[in-house]
């Protein structure tokens, strides 16, 4: 876990030799844990830039029309019809 973890976050790492009966992790290899998880559900929300001046907006809203990916054009008409807010 403590190697794979390692290379995938920090592929240059040089770690010293990962051995339970070596130190420097021997005795610290035991209080690993892993666990597998599989996700199931995601929950999101989207932010429509009520911090962007209109101009900016618009810019976005032309980049969800040629993005044309789920819901971008349900996101779009949300985001122009607030740029009279």
């Amino acid at each position: 876990i403590l190697r794979t973890t390692v290379d995938h976050l920090d592929p240059d790492a040089r770690l010293a030799a990962i051995a339970a009966d070596a130190p420097p992790y021997g005795r610290l290899l035991g209080a690993i844990r892993g666990a597998r998880l599989t996700i199931t559900d995601v929950v999101a929300k989207e932010k429509y830039g009520g911090n962007r001046t209109p101009e900016h907006r618009r810019r976005i809203a032309e980049a969800l029309v040629r993005r044309a990916g789920p819901n971008d054009l349900a996101a779009r008409e949300r985001l122009l019809g607030r740029i009279g807010d």
